[in-house]
């Protein structure tokens, strides 16, 4: 607990040093050599911003964002509830075909080459193709919260709302990222994710930064 308790907070100290921009590079030895902005913005971000203020669920666009599990259920986690350890943990990125949802057959293939997904991990799709039917398959995504205890889950797309695996994520208290950008950058395994929301009390859903630390 104490190791854990040391690695989240420094995780924290190095990406409150990225996002004040005080240094341009990893500083040495700290164990990554790179971090990677997976944030998408879009001008559309002051009704982003307003639709959470208004604790309603933001609305579809272009920007990235962080879908709470109080948009399930007022007795869960709002943004501003989500515990800290929750917004640091290991990166999973699987590669998935948009033509269909991501399949439990996505997830064993990714675990074939990478080996087993961290407990606890954010775990990321990067969709090429068709994204109109961006989703993870009811099975994959039982079997990532509860084998793996996935406390995240997200796309490059916007992900299907109100579909039966995305609302069964947040029936779990695990969040939902969208719209994310530069998860070709990143390696499958081995990395790092912060995860960064504006601090909307008792919103639903909102903007959020997302980082990923590339050892």
């Amino acid at each position: 607990m104490k190791i854990r308790t040391f690695v989240i907070g420094y995780v924290l100290a190095l990406a409150l040093l990225v996002f004040a921009n005080r240094r341009s590079e990893i500083p040495p030895n700290s164990g990554f050599r790179s971090v990677i902005d997976l944030t998408s913005t879009s001008a559309g971000n002051n009704k982003v911003q307003a639709a959470a203020s208004r604790k309603s669920p933001i609305e579809p666009g272009k920007a990235t964002q962080i879908v709470a599990p109080s948009s399930y259920s007022p007795k869960l986690w709002s943004v501003d509830q989500i515990p800290g350890e929750r917004l640091v943990a290991p990166l999973a990125v699987i590669h998935a075909n948009g033509s269909s949802p991501v399949s439990m057959n996505d997830v064993v293939s990714y675990e074939k080459n990478y080996g087993e997904i961290p407990l606890g991990s954010v775990v990321l799709a990067r969709v090429q193709g068709d994204v109109s039917n961006a989703a993870f398959s009811s099975d994959a995504m039982k079997f990532l919260l509860h084998a793996r205890n996935v406390i995240g889950i997200g796309m490059e797309a916007e992900m299907m709302r109100n579909s039966e695996p995305d609302t069964y994520a947040l029936s779990h208290s695990a969040y939902l990222l969208n719209n994310l950008n530069n998860l070709e950058k990143v390696p499958a395994s081995g990395s790092m994710v912060m995860v960064a929301p504006s601090k909307l009390r008792a919103a639903t859903a909102g903007p959020v930064r997302v980082l990923a630390l590339v050892r």
